[in-house]
């Protein structure tokens, strides 16, 4: 006797998630629903100024600034996490840009990084603004400077472990 086992693939449109419930956001920035292949982008120089290695390929110029000593870009959890958080805002790993600032040379310049990504929107994910020389900024609460969208907030690795922050970032997020 043969026994014919069915796949069934869900896709879910998340555009128009809005949630506040802890549960829900548990589930959308900790479970691991799905597999996401990613790949590291290398760039070619820009002029004799700046080259970078970042995860994505920054098709709609939104850039994730990270400090992360411990991994490339994100632990393991908080890159699901980090996967499904721009997945239930409609965008994907070509649509973002994410640059570790630990991996680059202590002589970065931000004018580099600007020019080279220009980006529409600068998430600052556990990365303090003074320390890349920006003004202090509030966390969580989008603000536009030099023309960019920029919102300061905690760590993927820190939200994990935190539904407060969770929840606090995913209403900025979903604004910016």
């Amino acid at each position: 006797m043969q026994v014919l086992l069915k796949s069934y693939i869900f896709v879910i449109h998340m555009a128009r998630l809005n949630t506040t419930n802890p549960l829900a956001l548990h589930h959308l920035l900790d479970d691991t629903l799905y597999g996401v292949e990613t790949k590291q982008v290398q760039t070619q120089k820009m002029g004799n100024t700046a080259s970078f290695n970042f995860l994505g390929e920054n098709k709609q110029h939104i850039l994730y600034l990270v400090e992360n000593s411990q991994s490339t870009y994100f632990s393991a959890p908080a890159q699901d996490a980090f996967i499904k958080t721009i997945q239930a805002l409609s965008l994907s790993l070509a649509d973002v840009a994410v640059l570790n600032i630990y991996n680059l040379s202590t002589s970065f310049e931000l004018e580099h990084i600007i020019s080279f990504f220009k980006p529409i929107k600068l998430i600052l994910a556990g990365l303090h603004p003074q320390s890349i020389k920006l003004p202090a900024f509030p966390l969580n609460t989008q603000t536009v400077h030099l023309g960019i969208k920029i919102l300061y907030t905690h760590s993927f690795e820190e939200m994990l472990s935190d539904n407060q922050k969770k929840k606090a970032f995913w209403l900025a997020i979903k604004t910016l």
